[in-house]
Order: C-alpha cells, then sequence, then structure tokens
C-alpha cells in the first residue's frame, strides 16, 4: 500500500519545472542508478489509477525508481534510459526518485508528468469491477468502471 500522508513529505513538480529546488535525498541510492549523481525525489499524485509517464527534456540519462511514500521504499526501477520518458502503473499518489542528473542538469533538464488512466481502456485492472473500453454511463460498466445496475 502507498500511504498518502507521506507523500505531501516530497515536493511537487509543475509541468515544466526542473529538479533544481529539489534537494538531493540523502536516503539509498537508486537500485538501477549508476550512484555517480545525487539522487532527488518528488511526489506525484494522479487523480485516478492508470499510466504514469515521467517525460524529461534535453537528453540526460536517467534512472527512474518509483517508491512507497512513507516508507521510501522502492516498489520498481527502469533505466538508466535517454529517452526522454519512463512509465509506471499508478494507483495512487506515488514517489519517484531520479538518478543520473548533474547538479547542472538539476538546473536545466526540465519534467512533466502525464497520467493515460486505466478505466476506459477495455482491460480488467485488479481495482476495476468492468471495463468496456467506454466512459459512458448507462452502459452498465460507469465512468469509474464500477458495475451499475441493470434498468
Amino acid at each position: 500500500d502507498i500511504d498518502t500522508e507521506g507523500c505531501s513529505a516530497f515536493p511537487t513538480l509543475s509541468s515544466g519545472e526542473t529538479l533544481g529546488k529539489v534537494a538531493a535525498y540523502a536516503g539509498s541510492p537508486v537500485s538501477c542508478g549508476n550512484g555517480e549523481t545525487s539522487t532527488r525525489v518528488f511526489g506525484a499524485f494522479p487523480d485516478e489509477p492508470g499510466t504514469l509517464t515521467l517525460h524529461w527534456s534535453g537528453n540526460a540519462s536517467l534512472s527512474v525508481a518509483r517508491w512507497t511514500c512513507e516508507a521510501r521504499v522502492e516498489i520498481d526501477c527502469q533505466g538508466p534510459s535517454a529517452s526522454g520518458e519512463l512509465s509506471f502503473k499508478a494507483y495512487g499518489p506515488q514517489a519517484f526518485a531520479i538518478d543520473g542528473l548533474s547538479e547542472a542538469d538539476a538546473e536545466t533538464t526540465k519534467f512533466w508528468v502525464t497520467l493515460v488512466p486505466s478505466c476506459g481502456d477495455g482491460f480488467v485492472e485488479t481495482f476495476e469491477q468492468c471495463d468496456d473500453g467506454a466512459r459512458e454511463p448507462g452502459d452498465g460498466c460507469d465512468e469509474n468502471c464500477i458495475l451499475e445496475e441493470p434498468k
């Protein structure tokens, strides 16, 4: 479980912000990172479950770990990647730990997060009662992927 209260301890980023304002984290390095640069952590708060993609400008090769908010335990880790994006499944608030940014890159590399909701994609996830590929009420599966009573 991801503790939503613990996520508020991490700064959030507005679209297009740099990590320059985010202090280097003094804890464990990212397991898939090189450990040669400081780790910076920020919180992301998706409105609903889905695929959360972290995007960045420039050509920095980054490793990104998804952490539980309260315990700061790594859930999974991807990278290093210079593709400019890495995607993770998100079921609620998340903390992302970034490794691979030099101090100069932290001031200039811009980040933004996008979310593609799971509900309405046609695949039933464990937290959905149904998913008919649409988000229309009245068709047996409502806009939140909860079964509707037949009329």
